[in-house]
């Protein structure tokens, strides 16, 4: 098999994962709203006594998987100079895969804080983190090829 056969068979799947991984962030916002309709006012299926504190570590669970996805990103892309083409499509696949993965946790700590509580502005406000962060890591073809290329790039939004 040619190597852009590969190249582009990685390349397409990546696509359609990282569309799969953005529809179901839109999936989460559904279920809520139909929650939120059906349950009309919806106060949470669990009232916690000390929600604030449990709001507040959510939060910094959100602002760490941030952190730790631009780490371990960054780790996972880094290639040994003697590193063939088909090991470096396998690289970039399995970083897009785990970087997607973790930029949905935000939008799942949220869905878990609208369900505990009922306040929708928390899913909004990290479904919106998780918005960003699929479009940063979601695949693009020039940074794919610019990777295998040995070209360096500071940043996944091209």
């Amino acid at each position: 098999m040619d190597q852009s056969d590969d190249f582009q068979r990685f390349f397409k799947a990546n696509v359609i994962l990282s569309s799969a991984f953005v529809a179901s962030l839109f999936i989460y916002l559904f279920i809520a709203e139909i929650i939120r309709a059906k349950f009309k006012p919806f106060l949470g299926f669990v009232q916690i006594p000390d929600f604030p504190f449990l709001r507040y570590f959510f939060y910094a669970l959100a602002i760490l998987t941030v952190i730790i996805n631009r780490v371990l990103n960054s780790m996972l892309l880094k290639k040994a100079a003697d590193e063939d083409i088909p090991k470096a499509i396998l690289r970039l696949h399995r970083a897009t895969i785990i970087s997607l993965s973790l930029s949905e946790v935000p939008s799942l700590l949220g869905l878990v804080l609208f369900l505990f509580n009922g306040l929708i502005k928390d899913l909004y406000a990290l479904l919106f983190v998780s918005i960003i962060l699929e479009f940063i890591y979601f695949p693009r073809r020039k940074n794919w090829e610019d990777y295998l290329k040995k070209i360096p790039f500071s940043c996944r939004i091209n």
